[in-house]
């Protein structure tokens, strides 16, 4: 009944947070540290830009993984 998400930014921040992912095919930015659960009634259709459906890179998912990974387990400052 309910789901993880991430959310975009609607312009991609180019900042040097660690947290923040920078897509590589959009012009959004991933803020981890925002990561939320919420009820799946809550998500009516998938991503879309301009009408358009858009996916992100397998190497994004890796970053996107691997830095919720650290920000959530605080691996970065051991």
């Amino acid at each position: 009944p309910i789901c993880t998400i991430l959310p975009l930014t609607s312009e991609r921040m180019n900042d040097t947070r660690w947290y923040h992912i920078d897509l590589e095919d959009l012009n959004s930015t991933v803020l981890i540290e925002q990561l939320r659960n919420v009820s799946k009634l809550r998500i009516i259709s998938p991503y879309r830009l301009k009408g358009n459906l858009y996916k992100i890179t397998l190497n994004d998912w890796n970053k996107i993984d691997r830095t919720v990974k650290e920000y959530y387990a605080m691996t970065k400052w051991q």
